[in-house]
């Protein structure tokens, strides 16, 4: 049971998103997500619904490399626009983002 906690996001806090600042516009700040067994993300079209998903795919392959979780991050990176050209604007525009106790920074 320990070995699937480790799996398990507990928070997400966005602080960046391809040079965007992510600002909680309602407690001001940066937001912290705690995901629960499901969660729906919601917005207009052009507000980083999928981008967030993207970067949170990448966050994940880094801070957990192994077999399960890449075989994982790949169907869902399939379903993403997550191709070359992407990868190289994510990095151009950067990304801060922390997972758990980890914290990814491409900037």
């Amino acid at each position: 049971m320990e070995e699937l906690k480790r799996k398990t996001v507990e928070s997400i806090t966005v602080r960046q998103l391809r040079g965007f600042s992510v600002i909680d516009h309602e407690k001001g700040g940066i937001p912290t997500l705690h995901p629960r067994k499901i969660n729906v993300i919601v917005g207009c079209n052009g507000s980083f619904k999928t981008t967030f998903l993207e970067a949170l795919t990448v966050a994940l392959s880094i801070i957990s490399p192994n077999v399960y979780n890449v075989r994982s991050t790949f169907t869902l990176a399939s379903t993403l626009r997550m191709d070359t050209l992407w990868h190289y604007f994510l990095a151009k525009g950067g990304m801060d983002i922390s997972l758990n106790e980890f914290r990814i920074m491409l900037l």
